[in-house]
């Protein structure tokens, strides 16, 4: 089993976007994918005291459940849920409740016993807070997940990317690569003459560019896919032949 984190440069970049092709590629590779979002804010009908029973719809968590077809309880994978639409530890303060980091390992780990892959999302960055002293870099580490970093295609990306990766470095970890995607409208000639100083200061491989507005090619897909399968050391024919096996 393995896990992967899909962050962001940002809010809005287009995560879920990204984490839902991974989900439904691997998923036609024949693995069994597990999907969680540790806390989702801003769902009307959340809270502390209210237990949902099924995602609401349009959230994240419903649709990373869609693409993945992940059977999994609610509770594992979306542990956390609020109404106000803020950072987890507010979101989580406003209303008198704390997040706790073993309640999302827990989740997770049972999700990791009975799926292949399991593609945990962020919200906003990697170092938006979910408690004091948690963020989302430290729940990479604590849980030992592969990371996925979405960065949109606008102008200021170069700051955001570029501080990603080296908060990411500098803690240790070696990311998969950043997806760039456009959210909100295609790339401009300006936007698009600013993106090609990127590889010179990242580190990290830019794996693929999402087009605007519509699904991406499956082979821009499959780079990312291959990348994650890559690192792990379980490439698409060893699972396959595993898959086959089993069947």
């Amino acid at each position: 089993m393995t896990g992967v984190l899909v962050t962001g440069t940002d809010t809005g970049v287009g995560k879920t976007w990204v984490a839902c092709h991974l989900a439904k590629a691997l998923a036609a590779r024949g693995l069994r994918v597990g999907v969680m979002k540790p806390c989702e804010t801003g769902l009307t009908g959340a809270g502390s005291e209210r237990a949902l029973t099924e995602a609401p719809r349009g959230s994240d968590a419903e649709q990373l459940v869609l693409a993945s077809d992940c059977r999994a309880p609610l509770s594992d994978i979306l542990p956390y849920a609020f109404s106000l639409p803020a950072a987890p530890s507010v979101a989580a303060l406003e209303e008198g409740a704390n997040i706790d980091f073993e309640v999302i390992e827990c989740a997770y780990q049972r999700l990791s016993e009975s799926h292949d892959v399991v593609i945990v999302e962020g919200a906003g960055g990697l170092l938006v807070p979910l408690a004091p002293h948690l963020d989302f870099l430290d729940l990479a580490q604590r849980l030992e997940l592969e990371v996925l970093a979405v960065a949109r295609t606008g102008l200021g990306t170069l700051n955001h990317t570029a501080l990603t990766d080296r908060a990411l470095r500098s803690a240790g970890l070696t990311p998969l690569g950043f997806v760039l995607n456009s959210p909100e409208e295609p790339a401009s000639e300006s936007e698009r003459a600013n993106l090609s100083g990127l590889c010179s200061l990242v580190e990290t491989p830019v794996l693929a560019e999402f087009p605007h507005g519509e699904a991406p090619p499956d082979s821009l897909v499959a780079t990312v896919v291959n990348s994650l399968l890559d690192a792990v050391g379980w490439s698409s024919r060893d699972r396959q032949s595993e898959s086959q096996t089993s069947g």
